[in-house]
Protein backbone atom coordinates (compact mmCIF):
# COMPACT_ATOMS: atom_id res chain seq x y z
CA UNK A 1 0.00 0.00 0.00
CA UNK A 2 1.53 2.85 -0.84
CA UNK A 3 0.69 6.40 0.56
CA UNK A 4 -0.04 9.73 -1.72
CA UNK A 5 0.08 12.85 -0.19
CA UNK A 6 -3.64 14.12 1.03
CA UNK A 7 -2.86 17.59 -1.04
CA UNK A 8 -1.52 15.44 -4.60
CA UNK A 9 -5.10 13.88 -4.66
CA UNK A 10 -7.18 17.12 -3.79
CA UNK A 11 -5.11 18.90 -6.61
CA UNK A 12 -5.45 16.17 -9.47
CA UNK A 13 -9.60 16.00 -8.91
CA UNK A 14 -9.83 19.85 -8.79
CA UNK A 15 -7.77 19.50 -12.59
CA UNK A 16 -9.75 17.06 -13.86
CA UNK A 17 -13.37 18.49 -12.99
CA UNK A 18 -14.83 21.00 -15.68
CA UNK A 19 -15.41 24.50 -14.33
CA UNK A 20 -18.78 26.29 -14.36
CA UNK A 21 -22.35 24.39 -14.57
CA UNK A 22 -22.59 21.10 -16.18
CA UNK A 23 -24.64 20.68 -19.89
CA UNK A 24 -25.60 17.72 -22.22
CA UNK A 25 -23.63 18.00 -25.48
CA UNK A 26 -25.53 19.89 -28.75
CA UNK A 27 -27.12 22.15 -25.85
CA UNK A 28 -26.27 25.93 -25.86
CA UNK A 29 -25.89 27.66 -21.92
CA UNK A 30 -29.42 28.43 -22.16
CA UNK A 31 -31.34 24.58 -22.55
CA UNK A 32 -31.70 25.29 -26.72
CA UNK A 33 -30.40 23.53 -29.51
CA UNK A 34 -26.68 24.48 -31.01
CA UNK A 35 -27.15 27.16 -33.82
CA UNK A 36 -25.61 26.37 -37.09
CA UNK A 37 -23.95 28.76 -39.86
CA UNK A 38 -25.58 30.55 -41.86
CA UNK A 39 -24.39 30.51 -45.44
CA UNK A 40 -23.67 34.24 -47.04
CA UNK A 41 -25.76 35.25 -48.97
CA UNK A 42 -23.71 35.15 -52.45
CA UNK A 43 -23.67 32.02 -52.14
CA UNK A 44 -27.33 31.91 -52.53
CA UNK A 45 -26.98 33.68 -55.15
CA UNK A 46 -25.13 31.25 -57.26
CA UNK A 47 -27.02 28.52 -56.25
CA UNK A 48 -30.35 30.10 -57.54
CA UNK A 49 -28.05 31.22 -60.89
CA UNK A 50 -27.00 27.47 -61.05
CA UNK A 51 -30.64 26.13 -61.22
CA UNK A 52 -31.13 28.09 -63.19
CA UNK A 53 -28.99 27.63 -66.15
CA UNK A 54 -29.83 23.83 -65.46
CA UNK A 55 -33.59 24.26 -65.63
CA UNK A 56 -32.64 25.94 -69.48
CA UNK A 57 -30.14 23.39 -70.65
CA UNK A 58 -33.31 20.98 -69.67
CA UNK A 59 -36.10 23.26 -71.87
CA UNK A 60 -33.81 23.61 -74.75
CA UNK A 61 -33.34 19.46 -74.81
CA UNK A 62 -36.52 19.23 -75.23
CA UNK A 63 -37.45 21.44 -77.42
CA UNK A 64 -35.30 20.20 -79.95
CA UNK A 65 -37.14 17.18 -80.07
CA UNK A 66 -40.02 18.48 -80.60
CA UNK A 67 -40.82 19.86 -84.48
CA UNK A 68 -42.82 23.14 -85.74
CA UNK A 69 -46.17 22.09 -85.33
CA UNK A 70 -45.67 20.97 -81.85
CA UNK A 71 -45.25 17.46 -82.12
CA UNK A 72 -42.59 15.20 -81.23
CA UNK A 73 -40.63 14.05 -84.51
CA UNK A 74 -38.68 10.54 -85.34
CA UNK A 75 -37.08 9.78 -87.98
CA UNK A 76 -40.22 6.68 -88.45
CA UNK A 77 -42.66 9.34 -88.09
CA UNK A 78 -41.39 11.55 -91.09
CA UNK A 79 -40.73 8.47 -93.22
CA UNK A 80 -44.56 7.43 -92.80
CA UNK A 81 -45.57 10.95 -93.37
CA UNK A 82 -43.17 11.39 -96.77
CA UNK A 83 -45.07 7.91 -97.61
CA UNK A 84 -48.55 8.84 -96.69
CA UNK A 85 -48.48 12.29 -98.79
CA UNK A 86 -46.56 10.31 -101.81
CA UNK A 87 -49.44 7.80 -102.23
CA UNK A 88 -52.49 10.51 -101.73
CA UNK A 89 -50.85 13.07 -103.74
CA UNK A 90 -51.68 12.42 -107.53
CA UNK A 91 -49.18 13.25 -110.09
CA UNK A 92 -49.67 17.30 -111.23
CA UNK A 93 -50.91 17.34 -114.94
CA UNK A 94 -48.71 17.97 -117.48
CA UNK A 95 -48.76 21.44 -118.99
CA UNK A 96 -49.57 21.90 -122.58
CA UNK A 97 -45.93 23.19 -123.19
CA UNK A 98 -44.75 20.16 -121.77
CA UNK A 99 -46.85 17.65 -123.71
CA UNK A 100 -44.84 16.76 -126.96
CA UNK A 101 -46.57 17.50 -130.42
CA UNK A 102 -48.62 14.58 -131.96
CA UNK A 103 -46.87 14.20 -135.26
CA UNK A 104 -49.37 13.09 -137.64
CA UNK A 105 -48.35 13.04 -140.90
CA UNK A 106 -45.42 10.28 -139.70
CA UNK A 107 -48.26 8.57 -138.43
CA UNK A 108 -50.54 7.89 -141.02
CA UNK A 109 -47.42 7.77 -143.84
CA UNK A 110 -46.51 5.00 -141.84
CA UNK A 111 -49.67 2.94 -142.02
CA UNK A 112 -50.90 3.93 -145.22
CA UNK A 113 -47.90 3.44 -147.13
CA UNK A 114 -48.38 -0.57 -146.17
CA UNK A 115 -51.59 -0.52 -148.61
CA UNK A 116 -50.92 2.58 -150.90
CA UNK A 117 -47.17 2.74 -151.22
CA UNK A 118 -47.25 5.76 -153.32
CA UNK A 119 -48.92 7.94 -150.70
CA UNK A 120 -47.49 10.93 -149.56
CA UNK A 121 -50.00 12.78 -146.63
CA UNK A 122 -49.93 16.17 -145.51
CA UNK A 123 -51.41 17.34 -142.52
CA UNK A 124 -52.39 21.35 -142.06
CA UNK A 125 -52.86 22.04 -138.72
CA UNK A 126 -54.24 25.80 -139.61
CA UNK A 127 -57.43 24.49 -141.30
CA UNK A 128 -57.28 20.79 -139.60
CA UNK A 129 -57.12 19.07 -142.84
CA UNK A 130 -55.43 15.44 -143.68
CA UNK A 131 -54.46 15.32 -147.62
CA UNK A 132 -53.56 12.50 -149.49
CA UNK A 133 -51.84 12.63 -152.42
CA UNK A 134 -51.86 9.36 -153.89
CA UNK A 135 -50.09 8.50 -157.94
CA UNK A 136 -52.07 6.09 -159.32
CA UNK A 137 -51.52 3.83 -161.61
CA UNK A 138 -55.33 1.90 -161.23
CA UNK A 139 -57.31 0.97 -158.66
CA UNK A 140 -57.43 4.36 -156.80
CA UNK A 141 -61.15 3.21 -155.65
CA UNK A 142 -59.76 -0.03 -153.72
CA UNK A 143 -57.12 2.33 -152.12
CA UNK A 144 -59.46 4.69 -150.90
CA UNK A 145 -60.20 2.11 -148.14
CA UNK A 146 -57.11 1.81 -146.45
CA UNK A 147 -56.92 4.99 -146.04
CA UNK A 148 -60.58 6.13 -144.65
CA UNK A 149 -59.44 3.08 -142.02
CA UNK A 150 -55.95 4.57 -141.32
CA UNK A 151 -57.44 8.06 -140.22
CA UNK A 152 -60.36 6.55 -138.62
CA UNK A 153 -58.25 4.11 -136.66
CA UNK A 154 -55.71 7.13 -135.55
CA UNK A 155 -58.82 9.00 -133.79
CA UNK A 156 -57.92 11.69 -135.61
CA UNK A 157 -60.66 14.51 -135.25
CA UNK A 158 -59.82 16.33 -138.76
CA UNK A 159 -61.06 17.05 -142.10
CA UNK A 160 -59.94 13.82 -144.86
CA UNK A 161 -58.71 15.11 -148.09
CA UNK A 162 -57.84 12.58 -151.20
CA UNK A 163 -56.27 13.69 -153.97
CA UNK A 164 -55.42 10.99 -156.88
CA UNK A 165 -52.99 12.09 -159.62
CA UNK A 166 -52.54 9.68 -163.08
CA UNK A 167 -51.66 10.15 -166.38
CA UNK A 168 -54.23 10.49 -168.93
CA UNK A 169 -53.96 10.57 -173.05
CA UNK A 170 -55.77 12.74 -174.84
CA UNK A 171 -57.38 11.47 -178.33
CA UNK A 172 -53.98 12.43 -180.46
CA UNK A 173 -52.05 10.02 -177.69
CA UNK A 174 -50.34 12.52 -175.52
CA UNK A 175 -50.35 11.78 -172.06
CA UNK A 176 -49.94 14.13 -168.95
CA UNK A 177 -50.39 14.02 -164.90
CA UNK A 178 -53.98 15.26 -163.80
CA UNK A 179 -55.78 14.94 -160.92
CA UNK A 180 -58.70 12.40 -162.01
CA UNK A 181 -60.24 12.35 -157.94
CA UNK A 182 -60.96 14.75 -155.28
CA UNK A 183 -62.94 13.25 -152.32
CA UNK A 184 -63.44 15.44 -148.32
CA UNK A 185 -64.68 13.26 -146.04
CA UNK A 186 -66.09 15.75 -142.91
CA UNK A 187 -64.62 14.05 -139.20
CA UNK A 188 -68.12 13.19 -138.80
CA UNK A 189 -68.38 11.32 -141.98
CA UNK A 190 -65.02 9.27 -141.52
CA UNK A 191 -66.58 8.05 -137.65
CA UNK A 192 -69.87 7.02 -139.51
CA UNK A 193 -67.99 5.31 -142.23
CA UNK A 194 -67.53 0.89 -141.88
CA UNK A 195 -64.35 0.77 -143.77
CA UNK A 196 -63.92 -2.61 -143.94
CA UNK A 197 -67.84 -2.92 -144.49
CA UNK A 198 -68.63 -0.10 -147.11
CA UNK A 199 -68.98 -0.88 -150.72
CA UNK A 200 -66.26 0.39 -153.28
CA UNK A 201 -69.36 1.63 -155.46
CA UNK A 202 -70.35 3.73 -152.56
CA UNK A 203 -66.69 4.71 -150.90
CA UNK A 204 -67.05 8.22 -153.06
CA UNK A 205 -70.82 8.91 -152.91
CA UNK A 206 -70.72 8.77 -149.07
CA UNK A 207 -68.48 11.86 -148.91
CA UNK A 208 -69.12 15.29 -148.43
CA UNK A 209 -67.16 16.61 -151.73
CA UNK A 210 -66.42 14.86 -154.54
CA UNK A 211 -64.75 15.15 -158.23
CA UNK A 212 -64.35 12.16 -159.76
CA UNK A 213 -62.83 12.24 -163.87
CA UNK A 214 -65.56 10.55 -166.45
CA UNK A 215 -62.23 7.74 -166.88
CA UNK A 216 -63.17 6.44 -163.54
CA UNK A 217 -66.76 6.18 -163.36
CA UNK A 218 -68.15 2.81 -163.69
Amino acid sequence: MSFIPRDFKETSVNQNRPTGPWRAPGKSPQGSPTSRPVPPKNSRRWMIAIGSLMAVGIVVAVSTGVDEGGSASSPAASTTARAASSTTEPPPEPSPEQVPERNIEGELTEVIREDVPTATVVYTKDDNTVHVIVVTMGGIRAQTKPILKAVKDANIDAMLRIDALADLKDRYGNSSPDTVLRVMYKPETVARIDPDGIDLRHIWAVADESYVHPALEW
